[in-house]
């Protein structure tokens, strides 16, 4: 079952997200009910904690955001899981492209047209062959 977690801290809304039982687990026990101002303290020392740069606790929205945009998952229930009632901020504000799906969406492209070009270059052999066969039969 999707663990209810205040994404807002300010506004206090709380969002659906579909976690597996260990981060849940983790969230549970690490997240203080206190001021924003101690989130932030307490997140910037997870970060230390784990060698990562640092980043603010909403940049991890657009993260969350960003992964199952990447995976797939169509628009409705991203922002049903995030929230969102229009799909202009979603697309706006929190879709980011991942570098590595850009690399692989990029190579479909580059496979799609480097295939039209074999193709046409095939067909472009075979209409010269077909032109000097017909040439070598009158």
């Amino acid at each position: 079952m999707p663990y209810k977690f205040p994404l807002s801290v300010f506004s206090g809304a709380q969002d659906t997200l579909p976690l597996p039982p260990q981060v849940v687990e983790k969230v549970r026990a690490g997240v203080p009910t206190v001021r924003p101002n101690a989130i932030t303290r307490r997140f910037e020392r997870a970060l230390d904690a784990c060698g990562l740069p640092h980043f603010t606790f909403h940049k991890l929205r657009h993260y969350y955001v960003s992964v199952p945009h990447s995976l797939g998952v169509p628009d409705k229930y991203i922002m049903l899981n995030g929230g969102w009632e229009c799909q202009s901020v979603l697309h706006g504000v929190y879709q980011h492209a991942m570098q590595d799906r850009v690399e692989k969406e990029n190579q479909k492209v580059i496979h799609f047209f480097g295939d039209l070009y074999e193709g046409a270059k095939q067909d472009g052999e075979t209409q010269a062959m077909q032109h000097e066969m017909h040439h070598k039969n009158l």
